[in-house]
């Protein structure tokens, strides 16, 4: 059946790119064979990553965990989610790996009206608000969630959950939620901007074009990130 399934990706993946949304650079597709298969070899798949990520099993890993579904029948919760479930026991060093993952970045903190921005290159004095927050609350919540085999693969809801189980304090949860919901907006408003422009919509703000309330509060939201992290980073015994 592969062929099929490999014109149907192809048509729907040159579809989103025609409506503006680009191929991810990374391969996670279902145009890319590892990312259209069969649901026992999902299965398969993620007992391999869990098991011996490597450099593309820590990419798909990241983006299947998150799995949704969207239309049609087809229910792979009763096949996948036990294997996920199993983590926390049998695959300790892949629940250390995603702590790395929300480690990997700092937030922007520090130089140009208190935020970091980019030196050089096309987007030198900007800040890269995905890679910076976002990605960064996303890798948290995911952590959280395999820790604690949860069942939720949205950021928020995962947050909700992991204060549920008693992970992080609600004053955390709610104080992440606010920062992930502010800087998913900038990061729109950004990219509205840029389509109204006529420009290619990026993840690069200016700092300059935001009100001074909103870069304070862009500030916080940063600081609150980076405060969770440094919590992370003391309880594996990590330096951040």
């Amino acid at each position: 059946m592969d062929p099929y399934f490999a014109a149907l990706a192809e048509r729907v993946t040159a579809g989103l790119e025609a409506a503006g949304i680009p191929r991810c650079t990374g391969d996670a597709m279902a145009i890319h064979p590892q990312m259209r298969r069969s649901v026992a070899s999902w299965s398969d798949a993620f007992k391999g990553w869990m098991t011996d990520l490597g450099p593309e099993g820590s990419l798909f890993s990241s983006v299947v965990f998150d799995h949704r579904a969207i239309a049609g029948p087809l229910d792979v919760g009763p096949v996948i989610d036990p294997v996920i479930a199993a983590a926390p026991d049998r695959y300790p060093n892949f629940i250390r790996h995603l702590g790395h993952r929300a480690l990997d970045r700092k937030p922007p903190t520090g130089f140009v009206r208190a935020l970091v921005v980019e030196g050089k290159g096309e987007h030198a004095g900007r800040l890269d608000i995905k890679h910076g927050g976002i990605s960064i609350v996303t890798n948290l919540a995911r952590y959280y969630a395999v820790r604690t085999r949860s069942k939720e693969t949205g950021t928020l809801t995962r947050l909700l959950a992991a204060s549920a189980a008693g992970e992080i304090d609600e004053d955390i949860r709610g104080a992440l939620e606010e920062a992930f919901r502010l800087l998913w907006q900038i990061r729109l408003q950004h990219q509205v901007r840029q389509v109204k422009a006529g420009e290619k919509p990026d993840d690069f703000v200016d700092p300059a074009r935001l009100g001074s309330i909103e870069r304070l509060a862009l500030k916080e939201a940063f600081r609150i990130i980076g405060s969770q992290q440094q919590l992370v980073a003391a309880e594996m015994g990590v330096r951040y």
